[in-house]
């Protein structure tokens, strides 16, 4: 068996000792409800005692509160929703259930991939005119005093216009702008807004990396014993993982080495689920870049075309005056 193979058949192993059931908290305290991951400087959390300044990543209760100044941060809600808040943004968690979530925005912008992967089948943003509801999806919102802005990445996404009694469905690429008093507009994204929408997926695809990896890692002793054992490294995983997502490994064949008594327990299937999403979310990237590359030459083609065109009416003209 290929060491990779033999990598990836450990990793599963180790996740079965880390993160138990997934889908159910009560069996499950491993399960992180919220958690705030600060990667530089500080942002502001009231979690119903006034703001706090916080320097470092933290788990938060239901309800809490966050605004950011100078840096950004990421909120992970139960390990399967990742939403990036941009600088100068204030959020709350507003719901967190069993089946959903609901985030209130009240300004500044943010970038949620859900992957409806804990149980949890609906997701929202609440602005104070805006309700955009998803089920498996990749989406920002942008909102300033006079307007908001509602992007869409991959899959669809719902909003209702609460200003206007209107609701709208969004489509991979497409925006919907409103000017506040103004009924929204919904319009394709543009090229220089494309390019920072695939920047935020490349983002939203390495804290997925990031949670898998911290799932792996989560039981240190169990983690050290195996790594030390079977004389495997940190880097040995990272790479075994990178062709897994790369689909050089077939995840279905490396399930198939697992004792079956586990295989199919949800600590299992999360792990598998959660590398699909990986997987399918590295393909969305590179075939939305690939289109983009396609799209240049053709423009490159047809601008040449045009001016071959340009050319041939010259000489007639010339030929005819002579």
């Amino acid at each position: 068996m290929k060491k990779g193979i033999i990598i990836l058949v450990i990793v599963i192993l180790i996740i079965l000792s880390t993160i138990g059931l997934f889908v159910n908290n009560i069996i499950n305290p491993s399960l992180k409800i919220a958690e705030l991951i600060l990667e530089k400087g500080s942002v502001e959390v009231n979690t119903g005692n006034g703001y706090k300044t916080i320097t470092k990543s933290i788990d938060l209760p239901k309800n809490a509160m966050i605004r950011t100044n100078d840096f950004p941060a990421l909120l992970v809600l139960k390990e399967s929703i990742f939403i990036d808040i941009d600088p100068e943004t204030e959020v709350s968690i507003e719901e967190l259930s069993k089946n959903s979530a609901k985030l209130k925005q009240n300004s500044g912008s943010t970038w949620s991939k859900f992957t409806a992967l804990s149980g949890i089948n609906s997701y929202s943003i609440e602005t104070p005119t805006t309700v955009a509801t998803v089920r498996g999806t990749e989406f920002g919102v942008n909102l300033n005093k006079e307007k908001y802005e509602i992007e869409v990445g991959e899959g669809n996404v719902e909003v209702e216009d609460t200003e206007n009694n209107e609701k709208q469905t969004l489509t991979e690429f497409q925006s919907l702008e409103k000017i506040h008093g103004q009924k929204a507009k919904l319009i394709e994204i543009s090229k220089e807004r494309r390019k920072i929408v695939l920047t935020r997926m490349e983002k939203s695809l390495e804290n997925m990396k990031q949670m898998r990896l911290k799932q792996i890692r989560r039981q240190k002793l169990i983690f050290n014993q195996v790594k030390k054992k079977y004389s495997v490294t940190d880097a040995d995983i990272e790479k075994s993982l990178s062709k897994l997502d790369a689909g050089e490994f077939n995840q279905e064949e490396i399930l198939a080495k697992v004792p079956e008594e586990l295989r199919n327990l949800p600590a299992v299937q999360n792990l598998v689920n959660l590398n699909k999403k990986i997987f399918e979310q590295r393909e969305k990237i590179q075939e939305a870049r690939q289109k983009k590359v396609e799209n240049v030459l053709n423009s490159t083609e047809q601008a040449l075309n045009n001016q071959e065109e340009r050319v041939r009416n010259i000489n007639t003209q010339l030929t005819n005056e002579n």
